[in-house]
């Protein structure tokens, strides 16, 4: 138990200096695994007639 305590406390500092990486962001992530936006036509037909420049922006 007292060996586990002490691995946290080195555990820690290593996150708080890097807090952003587990931030989702769905336009990144679209970009990079859709880029050519077929899924996002598949299930949202409004979005189907966008050119591939308009189809990842806000």
């Amino acid at each position: 138990m007292r060996q586990a305590a002490g691995q946290h406390q080195q555990v820690i500092p290593v996150y708080l200096h890097a807090p952003h990486e587990g931030v989702f962001n769905p336009m990144r992530q679209s970009e990079k695994l859709d880029p050519d936006g077929a899924y996002l036509r598949q299930w949202i037909p409004e979005l189907a007639k966008l050119p591939v420049s308009a189809l990842h922006q806000p």
